[in-house]
């Protein structure tokens, strides 16, 4: 955009989803990934249903479920990893600051803010932290 002799930067967001789909029989959790453009143009590529599902988008009801659909925070851990919403990590400068049960986290969405379940003050220091699961494949984490 561009106004007299400045120009004006205007950065995209580009929100990315995590679904998570369940085999109805066989309780079986696979994952796929889509921006929000892919979502908004239809473009379900059906490849990667055929690839990771073993169905066509058409036929997948008949055998799976949405599990979930979680939205990447736009941030990173300290492996740059994507982390998104429902994902547990790893703080593990919790401990070194005593609060050694405050160290494993759930990431949350609070109404306006990604947040972390159990410690509020790392809130900025998503790249200190290390994904080590999430609450659908590894619930046992988080007990």
């Amino acid at each position: 955009m561009r106004h007299g002799n400045n120009i004006e930067v205007i950065r995209m967001i580009e929100y990315k989803f995590r679904y998570r789909f369940q085999h109805k029989k066989t309780k079986e959790i696979k994952t796929l990934y889509y921006t929000l453009p892919q979502i908004e143009n239809g473009i379900w590529q059906h490849s990667k249903w055929e690839e990771t599902l073993g169905v066509v988008p058409w036929i997948y009801e008949r055998e799976w479920i949405i599990l979930a659909r979680d939205l990447f925070i736009r941030h990173k851990d300290k492996n740059d990893k994507e982390i998104y919403a429902e994902d547990i990590v790893d703080y593990e400068e919790a401990e070194k600051r005593g609060f050694p049960d405050l160290r494993i986290n759930v990431v949350k969405w609070d109404e306006d803010r990604y947040r972390l379940s159990r410690y509020s003050a790392a809130g900025y220091f998503w790249d200190r932290m290390k994904i080590i699961g999430n609450i659908y494949e590894n619930p046992e984490l988080i007990k």
